[in-house]
């Protein structure tokens, strides 16, 4: 029986010399454990298709309850959760999730839109952390449990700044005692 349908590959092992065992989440089928033959091999047809992390149109060869991968055609690879590490890591922390809590054989199609748009928008940058030293303006660390956290710049011209809070209040102490822009300086 043959089966064409998008998956996600949520884990990849290795199987053999030049075999992979993949986990994906499918909408219609649910959870599947795929064998990818020959996806270790150079010049793989579906080489690409079978990482981790990887949206791809999948068509598996089904056999007593076993499926293998025939052929696949890569439709995202979400190229910017590979260019950070700590990406990476997060978003394969939210593929264990989906294989933890997806059943195999049962269809679910509103969490592998879940786990999509998780991925989506790790990619777009809408989940980045604020722990971040490039965060800061001012280029301090943040210390949340010395109470050193955030605060956005006061003026609405900097209000994409953000600087710690002693920096922010330094500024502050700093500007009041500057003369303002039309005062004339005192003799």
């Amino acid at each position: 029986m043959y089966l064409t349908t998008k998956a996600l590959v949520l884990r990849e092992v290795r199987f053999k010399e030049a075999d992979k065992m993949l986990t994906v989440l499918t909408p219609t089928e649910g959870k599947l454990s795929v064998r990818a033959r020959g996806a270790l091999r150079k010049g793989s047809r579906f080489g690409a298709a079978a990482q981790q992390l990887c949206y791809s149109e999948m068509t598996l060869f089904g056999n007593a309850g076993r499926w293998s991968l025939n052929e696949a055609r890569t439709l995202e690879q979400f190229l910017p959760l590979r260019a950070d590490l700590g990406l990476l890591a997060l978003g394969s922390y939210f593929a264990e999730l989906l294989e933890t809590v997806s059943d195999m054989d049962e269809p679910d199609p509103a969490l592998l839109q879940l786990g999509l748009n998780s991925l989506y928008a790790l990619g777009r940058g809408s989940g980045r952390r604020s722990t971040s030293k490039r965060a800061s303006s001012c280029g301090c660390w943040p210390w949340p449990a010395s109470g050193r956290g955030w605060t956005p710049a006061r003026s609405a011209a900097k209000s994409r700044r953000r600087r710690c809070f002693p920096c922010a209040a330094a500024s502050s102490t700093a500007g009041a005692a500057r003369p303002g822009p039309r005062a004339s300086p005192s003799r």
